[in-house]
């Protein structure tokens, strides 16, 4: 066996490894040893490999983060079951039963429940739920250091613990509301109530972070709406969690409509991470200034908006994707497939994109933004003449605004792009993150980086 069988042979035992989850399935059951230490752990590391593991998620968060709401999306999303502490707290109240009276008046004062009580309604959920070996999701819990300890005795370890944060004013003002509807209060007595509870929460939730420090995800939700918390957060639950299982190199698929940033996170995430960056338009233009047989054919598609042939395509991207950078640093495809002839060309290759990211935007704003691009035939620079115009006259007057950025061109382009995405997403819906082009580019950059790293599973 030569050198390049050798390489060839490593990379798809690799390629087999990453595929299956090899390396997190061992990883997640050598955790599981640790925390039940069983006698025979043979026979229950082959029962646990007999069932699919079921997913335990924990949400916390203060007054105004929207905790139940966003859980109850969250679990209706992923079909779990969701636990309400709040609901659970409410229902023995409601019985009016000794234990009832105690939270009652907590609630009241809008105090913390004693954690005694808390643990033993929380505990006869989870525990049937984990019985019944089903997926669930529990918010408001836990909300101490001590609540947090007594789960982790259990050894319910969840696979994530999103603990969303809101403005310390619109915390005060959350409890502020709640506690006019529960009584008539003077409004200094009020503030006083609020602002010790908004201090407690803020006091406990140090405790629960060092119990769980590595497993949490802190999301802000200021100025966001429901919906879009709920959004941001399904993708956060479809990412994996950090695992130390070795990977290979990255192989990054980005696609997007004229105009959505797509090449500019492809320059910084290739940066960032040392991958290859293959940009499909870059290529196709460098064969152009090559002077090659199909160079005026290539020019002519990209003045009219249209789609360069597969034929003249297919072969320039295997004979770049064949190179050894590409092999031993990883890639990110940056505009390519988008036809089936280009997925299936992949597929021959036995290429399997570890995540493939869809840029998502108007027609309107991808007109805007192109439209409005200008190039300085100087330096290749490209500005917009409303987000980024150039500081200096100079380079204004010898700005050029190239055929293909025309309204109509775009627009042609928008459609095609649009015909491409059900195939897209057909293709690669087990890798498929979507981007949505309004947050900022380095929020952009930091979505895709975390995806890199906890890939998607």
């Amino acid at each position: 066996m030569d050198k390049v069988q050798k390489f060839e042979y490593q990379q798809n035992v690799e390629a087999y490894l990453e595929e299956k989850q090899v390396f997190e399935l061992l990883e997640g059951l050598l955790r599981k040893l640790i925390v039940h230490k069983p006698e025979d752990p043979y026979t229950f590391m082959m029962q646990k490999l007999q069932k699919a593991e079921p997913k335990r998620i924990f949400i916390t968060g203060p007054p105004g983060s929207n905790r139940k709401e966003v859980a109850l999306a969250l679990a209706e999303h992923f079909n779990w079951s969701c636990i309400s502490v709040g609901d659970l707290l409410k229902k023995e109240v409601s019985k009016k039963s000794d234990l009832g009276k105690t939270i009652f008046e907590s609630l009241k004062q809008h105090k913390y429940v004693d954690d005694n009580v808390v643990l033993e309604l929380v505990k006869a959920q989870v525990e049937y739920f984990e019985k019944d070996h089903t997926s669930w999701i529990i918010e408001g819990f836990p909300r101490t250091k001590s609540q947090a300890l007594a789960l982790q005795k259990q050894g319910i370890i969840p696979d994530r613990f999103i603990m969303l944060d809101v403005q310390k004013e619109e915390q005060i003002k959350k409890i502020r509301a709640n506690l006019l509807l529960q009584s008539h209060r003077p409004g200094h007595e009020t503030d006083a109530i609020a602002l010790k509870a908004q201090q407690e929460h803020e006091l406990e939730n140090k405790g629960v972070k060092s119990a769980f420090n590595n497993f949490i995800y802190e999301y802000d939700t200021t100025g966001k709406s429901q919906g879009d918390i709920a959004n941001d957060l399904a993708r956060i639950l479809r990412i994996r969690f950090k695992s130390n299982a070795p990977r290979r190199p990255p192989r990054i698929i980005l696609l997007g409509p004229p105009g959505s940033g797509r090449s500019t996170q492809a320059t910084a995430i290739a940066k960032k991470f040392g991958l290859v960056h293959l940009c499909t338009r870059t290529i196709l233009k460098n064969e152009i200034s090559k002077g090659t047989p199909n160079a005026k054919d290539i020019q002519l598609c990209i003045d009219e908006g249209r789609m360069v042939p597969d034929q003249t395509v297919l072969p320039l991207i295997e004979q770049r994707l064949k190179m050894t950078d590409c092999k031993v640093n990883g890639w990110i495809l940056d505009g390519f497939p988008q036809t089936e002839s280009q997925i299936n060309l992949l597929n021959q290759l036995k290429i399997k994109p570890s995540l493939v990211c869809i840029f998502e935007q108007p027609e309107e704003v991808s007109v805007r933004r192109v439209c409005n691009r200008r190039t300085d035939p100087e330096t290749g620079d490209h500005y917009n003449l409303i987000l980024n115009p150039p500081q200096e006259e100079a380079i204004s007057k010898r700005l050029l605004h190239v055929s293909e950025d025309r309204e109509d061109i775009v627009k042609t382009r928008y459609a095609i792009w649009n015909d491409t995405v059900p195939r897209i997403e057909d293709a690669y819906k087990k890798v498929l993150l979507n981007i949505q082009t309004d947050n900022t580019p380095a929020s952009i950059t930091e979505i895709i980086s975390d995806a890199i790293q906890n890939p998607i599973g």
